[in-house]
């Protein structure tokens, strides 16, 4: 199957192919087996070959020994999502991700509600840009085709923490 590799800006900056028998297997570092991953943020798309299927499962491992898993995007389109739950603060981080997967621009929109239902106003900052931390309820941002946008919301630990949803629109493919 082939694969194709973007930073975080959309731009290709690399290519492959997996052999993977039927009903077979694969596990593999992505920084191993792309080297052109590393260090990177970005995205990889595994085109499924004709008549084929496949499912994946991404896991993120950081220095300390925390992991998590990475989020499959399959059948993209243009209606929204939401957030079921979200934390801030005390020691909670939330990091929302934003993939374009379209061909053209688009905008993105996140919204945050309290669980009461109001607007919840969050500490937001983004990584990509140097981390510069805002606060807001709501967020819109323009994303670049193929392009992926990191939102991460940390409280101060000495501060309560704050819970509650989001949720996404877009005005195109996300």
């Amino acid at each position: 199957m082939g694969v194709v590799i973007r930073d975080d800006t959309g731009g290709q900056i690399g290519t492959g192919s997996l052999a993977l028998q039927g009903s077979g297997h694969t596990s593999f570092v992505l920084s191993t087996q792309f080297p052109v991953t590393a260090n990177k943020r970005g995205t990889i798309e595994f085109d499924t070959p004709p008549g084929g299927q496949i499912s994946a499962l991404g896991i993120r491992f950081t220095p300390a020994g925390a992991f998590t898993t990475i989020s499959v995007l399959a059948n993209v389109g243009v209606s929204g999502g939401s957030i079921a739950r979200i934390a801030s603060g005390n020691g909670w981080k939330t990091t929302f991700v934003l993939v374009n997967t379209g061909t053209g621009a688009t905008q993105a929109h996140l919204k945050f509600f309290a669980d009461d239902g109001n607007p919840l106003s969050l500490p937001l900052s983004f990584p990509q840009s140097g981390g510069n931390v805002t606060s807001a309820a709501s967020l819109d941002r323009t994303l670049a085709a193929q392009a992926t946008l990191i939102v991460e919301s940390q409280g101060p630990d000495f501060n309560p923490v704050q819970v509650g949803s989001a949720q996404r629109t877009t005005d195109g493919i996300l």
